[in-house]
């Protein structure tokens, strides 16, 4: 299907691509059959050595709203502030290249985003397990289709586990250049979640969209507790203290409580190790 070009996209998208050739269709197709269609998807090639590359390439030939870029690899926060800088559309959403969207996932953020111009926004998803296909969807209330709510209120998002994820969000590109917010490269984890913690800092407040708009697929149970990083306890204490600015007095025993347990399971870990 040909498309036609959008020199002005009201959103650019920005697709880090490594390794993902079985996967890759799928989510590309997913961004292509948005019902708000004024896009630019910004495919961001990081040194892929399956058939990604082709992938990326073949779409951009019928869909002159895609624009690859092929890179030497350099990780997924390198690839994502490439996207930043290329992308020329008003606002920045992000997909995971092994993930794909609901067809509905743009016009909604876009749609929140031009009624609360100065808030943090995002939407639920759906979390679903690659092997046995089941699903699991994470939203902030099912009671109220939106949430316009207060900036110490945050712990209640991060709870549900779905507040470090930039691909439920929208941003405003303009906002980012203009404070300079960029993807920490030397990070290996958590790189996302500081991301957000800074956009969060310039904005009034929060809404939460109760749709599950994104698919976001679980390969395996690796998380940040079972995954070994060599730099494990670092990691922690970075993202700790990115949202211990966002913790009211009333949750602060809990998320202390949590980041004491992931502490304490770095500490046990490195010393294991040595």
């Amino acid at each position: 299907m040909q498309y036609e070009k959008k020199r002005n996209p009201e959103i650019s998208i920005i697709v880090p691509v490594y390794n993902v050739e079985n996967y890759l269709k799928k989510c590309i197709e997913s961004i292509q059959n948005q019902t708000f269609e004024n896009i630019e998807i910004i495919l961001v090639d990081d040194g892929s050595t399956d058939m990604s590359s082709e992938i990326c390439d073949n779409f951009a030939k019928i869909d002159s709203r895609i624009r690859v870029f092929h890179l030497k690899n350099g990780g997924v926060s390198k690839a994502r502030n490439y996207g930043m800088d290329k992308a020329i559309g008003k606002y920045i959403m992000f997909c995971d290249s092994d993930d794909y969207v609901n067809k509905s996932w743009c016009e909604t953020l876009y749609h929140y985003i031009k009624l609360y111009p100065n808030s943090w926004i995002g939407t639920g998803l759906y979390r679903v397990n690659y092997y046995d296909k089941s699903k699991q969807k994470v939203v902030y209330d099912c009671k109220k289709k939106f949430h316009n709510i207060k900036k110490d209120k945050y712990y209640e998002i991060m709870h549900l586990g779905i507040a470090g994820l930039l691909v439920t969000r929208i941003f405003e590109n303009e906002k980012i250049k203009n404070n300079k917010l960029r993807f920490k490269e030397e990070l290996t984890y958590g790189e996302d979640v500081i991301f957000n913690c800074e956009y969060l800092n310039i904005s009034d407040d929060i809404v939460m969209i109760n749709e599950a708009l994104y698919y976001y697929i679980k390969y395996d149970d690796k998380t940040l507790s079972s995954k070994y990083y060599p730099n494990k306890f670092t990691l922690i204490k970075n993202i700790y203290s990115a949202r211990k600015k966002f913790i009211s007095e009333e949750y602060k025993d809990q998320f202390y409580n949590e980041y004491m347990y992931y502490f304490i399971l770095a500490l046990k870990e490195t010393f294991n190790k040595k």
